[in-house]
């Protein structure tokens, strides 16, 4: 016979009878709490001998047979007997009271990322922190052993006598994202092994110093074969599960993916067999949502044209003529170009090099992401040239000719010539993966018959004619029958078993893992219809939640714009926007001096006619006084900010002008009269 002790709080052991304990019953259950109970045949308002929260160690002989805490004391009376009733409740204890909290990275103060853990879950990914620094902390999707090892490792660290061995878990089997709030280790576990149904969690009493939780999956099991007549085997029920059967799986992933503010649907069906199509009876048919990525791009254009100096081509581009009239000829004396240095843009300017940027931007602005190579910069090119004007004397024909001093404020680049449109990501992040042979894992699990029952075994001790097996639910039953041929390969799961010390006996209940997952195809879709997600699982890592990431990229100019022109020595430029439709409309301008107001109005009209009633932009009269001239040109011009319907934009010239999607911008240049 065996000898029977306890240990309490890591005392020497005692015997039961020591403490006037009867009835020592051992209950074990697959990923559910396993208890030791017994009762103190004494006086109910006296003390056991054990309190709750007293670590207790159950002995067989020198073995460990079972172990856990003190967690209910139950007092009874009646006029023939008094009683207190104790449970010892096993490790899986710990997990049923431990809020599982996942590591997520912080954004501190400084912009660093710390780690903290909170009761808010992405069961499925975890925070990957390499390389931060310097790159910020990503989330990766995990394996199922992987998120079962830290949420076991969690309850580790904070001091829970347990161990763990996840080597019979899937190692690269990947599920959806399940997002839950607030739940314990132990019920994480269990979301997680849904995807597994056929998953056994025990037990191992026999490891030191603490007891280990071990997973087997059903083809895993060691298989025992017990015969009806042949001892321990007493009584038997079992009942084929055929109603649990399924004939397929035929999983739907959808994801709703996000390119420029445009959603894209993507599906991927996952049906195993693969010769089946999910139309067959007993499929079981799911559609799983799957977290979309999104794709953010910036795009810009560029307008480039070559660059000659020695033509009134380019000049001209930059200067309305000095006088009224046309240029006749021009003869370039000299020039001379800088640039600001592109190594450091806050020092001296530095000579422009015409090689590095040999064209100028007409259109657009450069950014430091566009195409490797392309880059630009700001120029001032100035030159000195002889320029003959025919003016307009009372239709003479008379010519001057004059030694000018020139300017042009420009933008160079190296862009080819003409229209180039240049696009980059801005921020993307890729949708929640499509998990890998979850059908197939589930066709596994769900296509074997299973065995609902009850066998009793009766010994002199219990474990008598097995005393190898250290926790029956580690092991699958066949039975030995002739006239059923089918149990002895039945491979009948064990979902809980009860151990009776004093009596020898034994039960053991087969079946499917009945508290884990659903029993019939109705209750197993809930696994996938109650899955809802609203948070995005970035935040994780990213440790703040925003619509966009914001972009730092600052545009040559940005903030006001670049002048590309100076006026000739000695004449004023004053500039003005006018917005006017989208597309090229013609625009047609009437300048009128308005004596009484004291200032030049131009009057500015679309669609073909020079009528009144269009905007209005005034030169106040100070400024083109008697005897000079005002020149208006017309040219393109983008900006990036302007005023909004209603609001005035006050630039060089007093204006109101409400605002469009295009502009045109007049350069009125006062000058001597000739």
């Amino acid at each position: 016979m065996s000898i029977w002790s306890l240990s309490i709080n890591g005392a020497p052991a005692i015997s039961p009878e020591s403490l006037h304990l009867a009835g020592l019953r051992r209950h074990l259950a697959n990923q559910d709490i396993d208890t030791l109970t017994c009762v103190a045949l004494i006086p109910f308002d006296t003390s056991p001998g054990l309190e709750v929260d007293d670590q207790v160690i159950l002995y067989r002989d020198a073995t460990v047979w079972f172990s856990g805490l003190v967690t209910q004391l139950a007092h009874s009376a009646n006029v023939i007997r008094q009683s207190i009733s104790i449970t010892v409740s096993g490790p899986h204890y710990y997990l049923n009271n431990r809020v599982y909290r996942q590591e997520w990275a912080m954004l501190q103060s400084d912009q660093s990322y710390d780690a903290a853990r909170t009761s808010h879950l992405f069961l499925g990914q975890r925070v990957n922190w390499t390389p931060y620094p310097p790159d910020p902390p990503t989330t990766v999707y995990a394996a199922i052993s992987e998120i079962i090892d830290d949420i076991l490792t969690y309850a580790e660290d904070l001091g829970d006598p347990i161990a763990h061995d996840i080597t019979n878990l899937p190692t690269e089997m990947v599920i959806p994202v399940i997002e839950e709030r607030d739940i314990t280790c132990a019920e994480a576990i269990r979301r997680i092994l849904r995807w597994i149904p056929d998953t056994i969690a025990w037990w191992d009493y026999s490891t030191s110093p603490n007891p280990t939780l071990r997973f087997s999956r059903r083809s895993g099991l060691t298989a025992t074969t017990l015969s009806l007549g042949t001892p321990p085997l007493a009584e038997i029920e079992l009942t084929p599960r055929t109603d649990l059967l399924v004939s397929c799986v035929s999983l739907t992933y959808q994801r709703m993916d996000t390119v420029d503010g445009v959603n894209i649907p993507l599906n991927t069906v996952d049906t195993y067999p693969i010769d089946k199509t999910g139309n067959e009876r007993y499929a079981y048919v799911a559609t799983i949502d799957l977290k979309g990525g999104y794709t953010n791009t910036l795009s810009s254009k560029i307008v480039a044209a070559s660059i000659d100096i020695s033509t009134w081509a380019f000049w001209g581009s930059h200067h309305a003529a000095i006088i009224e009239g046309q240029v006749i000829t021009f003869e370039l004396l000299s020039y001379s170009g800088t640039m600001a240095n592109p190594a450091d843009p806050d020092s001296p300017d530095i000579a422009w090099d015409n090689v590095t940027y040999p064209r100028e931007m007409i259109k657009g602005a450069w950014y430091s992401w566009m195409a490797p190579g392309i880059v630009a910069n700001k120029a001032t090119i100035r030159c000195r040239a002889r320029i003959t004007y025919q003016t307009h004397d009372g239709g003479s024909g008379q010519t001057d000719v004059r030694i000018e001093d020139l300017t042009a404020s420009i933008i160079v680049t190296n862009a080819p010539v003409g229209s180039n449109t240049y696009d980059t990501v801005s921020e993307s992040e890729t949708g929640e993966q499509v998990p890998t042979g979850l059908a197939q894992s589930l066709y596994e699990s769900l296509s074997t018959l299973h065995y609902s029952g009850r066998l009793t075994l009766r010994e002199a001790e219990c474990g008598d004619a097995h005393p190898s097996i250290v926790n029956w639910l580690s092991r699958a039953i066949n039975i030995d029958q002739s006239a059923m041929s089918d149990w002895a390969t039945m491979q009948a799961m064990i979902q809980t078993v009860d151990e009776i010390i004093d009596t020898g006996e034994t039960t053991l209940t087969l079946g499917p893992p009945e508290h884990l997952s659903p029993q019939d195809l109705v209750q197993l879709l809930l696994m996938t219809r109650l899955r809802h997600k609203y948070t995005n699982p970035g935040v994780q890592a990213a440790g703040i939640l925003q619509a966009t990431a914001s972009t730092d990229i600052t545009p040559i100019g940005s903030g006001a714009g670049v002048g590309n022109s100076q006026g000739a020595k000695g004449h004023e430029k004053l500039s003005v926007a006018k917005t006017t439709t989208v597309g090229e409309t013609a625009v047609l301008a009437k300048l009128a001096l308005d004596a009484t107001g004291g200032a030049w109005k131009l009057n500015a009209t679309a669609g073909g006619s020079a009528s009144s009633g269009g905007q209005e932009i005034s030169l106040e009269s100070g400024h083109a006084t008697a005897g000079k001239l005002i020149r208006i040109r017309t040219v393109k011009y983008c900006m990036d900010v302007g005023p909004k319907a209603g609001e005035s934009l006050d630039m060089d010239l007093p204006c109101s002008l409400p605002r469009d999607s295009e502009g045109t911008e007049y350069s009125l240049t006062t000058g001597e009269a000739i």
